[in-house]
């Protein structure tokens, strides 16, 4: 099995992450995050990086990726919650399974698609008439007959004093 991106993985050092994913995202939408014009070096590289990793989770929302599913960039660069990082990728798993063109090896869960339900008036009248009266907030055979109210409880002496 190839890796569909050079084989740079998770294991790639911070500096490449952004263009893994990068070229994650192009790989299922080609030409969506252009190649940077130029290379950038030292402190303002990092700021590059971490901001070509916000396109990539715009670029994945637009995707079908939900918001309770991206990560934050500095999760992926302090290694903290790479759980959340690998929830992301499931999600977009899941996502491009839907892309009209897509016929790869699938990894999540596809979305489902809401089916609209649409009742007629009388179909609604119909429904709310035939409730069953215990349904409906009767408590006709509620009662506390049986129940023995006051009665003494009985503590063992377990300590045997």
């Amino acid at each position: 099995m190839s890796n569909p991106v050079g084989g740079q993985g998770m294991a790639a050092v911070p500096e490449r992450r952004d263009r893994f994913y990068r070229q994650l995202i192009n790989k299922f939408k080609p030409g969506s995050i252009p190649e940077p014009k130029k290379k950038h070096v030292g402190e303002f590289a990092k700021t590059k990086h971490r901001e070509m990793i916000e396109i990539v989770m715009k670029k994945a929302g637009e995707m079908g990726v939900k918001n309770q599913s991206m990560f934050d960039v500095n999760d992926l660069y302090e290694n903290r919650n790479m759980t959340q990082v690998l929830e992301f990728i499931v999600a977009l798993g899941g996502a491009v399974q839907l892309l009209p063109d897509f016929s790869g090896a699938v990894l999540g869960v596809k979305p489902t698609e809401s089916t609209a339900k649409h009742f007629t008036d009388e179909e609604v009248k119909a429904a709310r008439d035939s409730q069953i009266s215990m349904q409906a907030g009767s408590n006709k055979f509620a009662s506390m007959s049986g129940t023995r109210v006051g009665m003494p409880r009985h503590i063992a002496d377990v300590t045997g004093s």
